[in-house]
């Protein structure tokens, strides 16, 4: 029989923390609400993008469509933060 008790996981995190120091990997902070609508608004861009360059007879300079790309995102951001209207008529 071990005279040695089992560690508590608080206790065990700091053992393997001191003996491995570095080695252990050391994670990003998590994102903040921020960076997560910056990514949010970059992948509705990009499907906006998508959309815009299916169709490469529209005229628009490569800046243009950029920009359009960006306003539908913003747009679509916008309405996830609406509450949900149903129009008249449909249900």
């Amino acid at each position: 029989m071990s005279n040695v008790e089992p560690l508590a996981p608080s206790q065990w995190e700091a053992a393997m923390r001191r003996v491995l120091g570095d080695i252990l990997p050391r994670l990003p902070p998590p994102p903040t609400q921020q960076e997560k609508l910056v990514d949010m608004r970059d992948a509705f861009a990009a499907a906006a993008l998508n959309g815009l360059l299916a169709a490469p007879d529209c005229g628009l300079s490569a800046t243009d469509i950029v920009r359009r790309a960006y306003f539908l995102a913003d747009k679509m951001l916008q309405r996830r933060v609406l509450p949900m209207r149903i129009p008249k008529g449909e249900k």
